[in-house]
């Protein structure tokens, strides 16, 4: 921009660098680049997904890796189509195609609950891919008697779970669960001693242990705690009383730490003072004897008793 001299402008280059500018649509032409850029990007998927759409597979094998289309044999065990598919008019050999994004993944009751929702009361499971079917998808036919299969339902049976009281004493947190309940929450920082004491004095209700995972011990799976999961309503004065009593606790500590601490200089101080009664009584008297008389002085039983109680302190 500058030329020959320092403040000199470059008018010329000012010019061209302004018809560049003008020529690209303005200042904004990059906000206006990034925009084109996503809707050219929009248009290539549709038109991706038009041509996916024209060209319907024709054998079980393009079916079955077929990005829009499905067939009913190539469900999973936990998947199912939705109530009223669409009929599109086109078959494989004799089986009707039906589009993919119709297709519903299964959970069973429990199921939903570790991602916050719960079955609507009165909703019958959904029915399942039959043995024999998928046996001969590839799968292995169950031998011996049946056993009982929980039932299995689509998001659109059930809701939103919001649970008003803990469930039970222990609930599984994530990353078990993806979500818990409307009106819990989880306290990892939480003990439950603290946690008793609030509850004795009717500051919080009822909680549960949180579970965070499992560990194998003594060879078997143990369930690991970390916090404890309350009702959102007590969440708040959970937490605010929690660190009043932390600091209480604390506290009681800290002073009982300098109750010891007294308690033991107290000691030390009753040692110092007996060793130098002690000392006084039979170390010095009986030095203080031997040289009155003008004898050498010997060690009697009574210095070496004292001798080795003042050792001992």
């Amino acid at each position: 921009m500058f030329h020959r001299r320092k403040r000199e402008v470059d008018w010329g280059w000012w010019e061209e660098t302004m018809a560049t500018v003008a020529a690209m649509g303005g200042w904004g032409a990059e906000a206006r680049c990034d925009d084109d850029a996503g809707r050219e990007e929009a248009e290539l998927e549709a038109k991706a997904e038009e041509e996916a759409k024209a060209d319907w597979p024709k054998t079980l094998g393009q079916a079955k890796q077929h990005p829009v289309y499905v067939l009913r044999r190539h469900l999973r065990r936990n998947q199912c189509l939705v109530a009223a598919p669409t009929f599109l008019g086109k078959f494989v050999g004799r089986e009707p195609l039906f589009l993919r994004r119709e297709v519903q993944d299964l959970r069973s009751a429990k199921g939903w609950e570790r991602v916050g929702r719960k079955v609507v009361e009165g909703e019958a499971g959904r029915p399942r891919v039959p043995e024999e079917a998928d046996a001969g998808r590839g799968g292995e036919a169950s031998s011996g008697p049946a056993k009982a299969k929980p039932a299995l339902y689509s998001e659109d049976q059930t809701e939103a779970w919001r649970c008003e009281e803990v469930p039970s004493r222990s609930v599984l947190c994530p990353p078990l669960v993806q979500k818990l309940p409307d009106g819990l929450v989880h306290l990892p920082d939480a003990t439950p001693k603290v946690m008793l004491a609030l509850k004795a004095e009717g500051v919080v209700g009822e909680f549960a242990l949180a579970v965070v995972g499992f560990a194998r011990r003594g060879g078997r799976s143990v369930p690991e705690h970390r916090g404890v999961v309350c009702r959102q309503r007590d969440a708040r004065q959970a937490r605010h009383a929690h660190l009043e009593l932390e600091f209480k606790l604390a506290e009681e500590a800290r002073r009982k730490r300098l109750r010891q601490a007294a308690a033991g200089w107290r000691r030390v101080l009753g040692l110092l003072v007996k060793r130098r009664e002690l000392r006084g009584r039979y170390l010095d008297g009986e030095k203080a004897k031997a040289g009155e008389g003008g004898a050498a002085c010997r060690e009697t039983p009574a210095m070496t008793m004292a001798t080795a109680e003042v050792e001992e302190l």
